[in-house]
């Protein structure tokens, strides 16, 4: 029975009924449903069953290392406590609250607009800042920049123009303003359309923020590299 207690919380689960609620959630979503998932794709019996074993060990290991992670760093904030500690506060914020999605329609896979969702708050964020503003800022430190990135990089080259070149393969990159396709490659959701799947990592992955954020972030990117001029 719950029991409040005069300096905390109420109590309302313990060991038993948590790790049964556990237990129910993961075979409700990892049998009843992706079972049925894996059947499609593999197509056979014993692939089935290896993928079966493969993922089973896989998920012991994340288990495995996600309570070694818990134990050592026993706060509230799960995957955001983790980045923060081993990259520092901004990685843990960037990381988007939500894992990403997928929806079938019709026998086909595509992104869900939840997963589109996680980025909208980042976008804001980022579009809100004053491009001419960040030029003169990165400006400012372009010199510092290169003198670190002399130590390097191979003679010769130039931390300006390799960032420039970074901002136009965004600026470049694009627009789907439709859902893709989606097909599952070993343990990754890849784009059906050979020509979206082999765009720069960079590109891809500003498309599957959505096109509404795309549009957004690209317009904003113009901007700042004009202001870096």
């Amino acid at each position: 029975m719950a029991t409040a207690r005069e300096d905390g919380l109420v109590k309302g689960l313990g060991l038993v009924s948590a790790t049964t609620l556990v237990m129910g959630s993961m075979i409700g979503s990892g049998v009843f449903i992706v079972a049925a998932d894996i059947s499609r794709q593999v197509q056979s019996p014993g692939l089935m069953i290896m993928t079966w074993i493969v993922t089973s060990v896989l998920t012991l290991t994340a288990a495995l290392s996600y309570g070694e992670l818990a134990a050592a760093m026993p706060h509230a904030g799960g995957q955001y406590v983790y980045l923060r500690e081993a990259f520092g506060p901004l990685w843990g914020f960037l990381r988007p609250k939500a894992d990403f999605e997928v929806e079938t329609r019709k026998k086909h896979t595509f992104t869900s607009a939840k997963s589109e969702a996680r980025y909208d708050t980042l976008v804001h964020l980022i579009t809100q800042v004053d491009p001419a503003a960040a030029g003169k800022a990165y400006r400012a430190l372009q010199p510092y920049c290169q003198s670190a990135y002399a130590e390097i990089a191979p003679k010769g080259k130039s931390f300006d123009d390799l960032f420039r070149k970074g901002l136009q393969v965004l600026i470049e990159t694009p627009t789907v303003n439709r859902q893709e396709e989606l097909v599952l490659k070993g343990a990754m959701y890849r784009f059906k359309d050979p020509a979206l799947e082999g765009l720069p990592p960079a590109q891809k992955l500003l498309i599957r923020t959505g096109p509404a954020n795309q549009r957004s972030l690209q317009s904003w990117l113009k901007a700042f590299a004009k202001a870096c001029e």
